[in-house]
């Protein structure tokens, strides 16, 4: 995939940093409801700019907002259940072999042997980074797990989506619209009003978060119309390895033998991906 791949493996640095972000914050669905709104403040310029998207792919728009919504709040539940480096490798792990099974169901995508090795690779190292835990919280397990079939779904929609809109970018831009309009909204029902303080310098967290997350996202949905969905999904899904240390490094968790061997295997299985 030669740039792709490069470009991939920062998505994954940038979306490893931001679920660092959300989960180092006490009230964590505020500050993924700051994130998502921050969202639409840097947006909307920027798609003022840009081409529209076909009306083809506005209900794959639609369908993904509501997911992404669903995705943020089991994001959040699971963070506030367990530790970061815990709840990422079940969340992301158990994505990308899903992605490539709907990919294949539902556009008829198929793989190398490579490529379907990378992926298993991927899965089991993520998945191996946390199941051999002494005394597992099964709720932030569960709630990891659905989050994880939540990003494969929405990972497959959008990645019909953008290669239907004519523009990738500009499709990224309603999408993080809609998403950012649909937190805020879902905020106000569950907690009432946000109250943002810009005085207060721990919102810039959140709002730097979206930035992260923008770019990260970005990269992956224009990845996914030029290659296919599963290998995008598994070298994506390399954050892990970057969300571990930086819960060892920022976050002060541990990482340990296990956690260490399984990055490797993480590794080994994003170089089959790029054969």
């Amino acid at each position: 995939m030669g740039a792709a791949t490069v470009l991939i493996l920062l998505a994954a640095i940038l979306h490893a940093s931001w679920n660092a972000v959300i989960r180092s914050e006490g009230d964590r669905l505020r500050s993924m409801t700051v994130l998502c709104a921050a969202q639409v403040v840097v947006c909307i310029p920027i798609l003022l700019l840009l081409p529209p998207v076909s009306a083809v792919s506005a209900p794959y728009i639609c369908a993904s907002i509501a997911i992404h919504v669903a995705y943020c709040y089991f994001l959040v539940r699971s963070y506030d259940l367990g530790e970061l480096a815990d709840v990422y490798p079940i969340a992301r792990g158990s994505s990308p072999v899903l992605v490539a099974l709907f990919a294949w169901a539902v556009v008829g995508e198929t793989l190398g042997a490579p490529q379907i090795l990378g992926i298993v690779f991927v899965s089991v190292g993520i998945v191996g980074m946390v199941a051999f835990r002494t005394s597992p919280d099964r709720s932030s397990l569960v709630a990891a797990f659905t989050t994880g079939c939540l990003i494969a779904s929405y990972s497959v929609i959008d990645g019909i989506g953008a290669r239907a809109s004519q523009s990738p970018i500009a499709y990224v831009g309603w999408l993080c619209v809609g998403e950012g309009v649909a937190m805020v909204m879902l905020h106000r029902a569950l907690r009432g009003a946000i109250g943002v303080d810009f005085s207060d310098m721990s919102i810039w967290k959140p709002v730097g978060g979206a930035v992260l997350a923008m770019a990260s996202y970005g990269i992956v949905v224009w990845a996914m119309t030029i290659t296919p969905m599963g290998p995008v999904s598994a070298l994506r899904e390399t954050s892990v390895m970057f969300a571990a240390l930086i819960a060892r490094f920022a976050l002060g968790e541990p990482l340990g033998v296990r956690r260490a061997a399984c990055c490797g295997f993480i590794s080994l299985g994003a170089a089959s991906l790029t054969l």
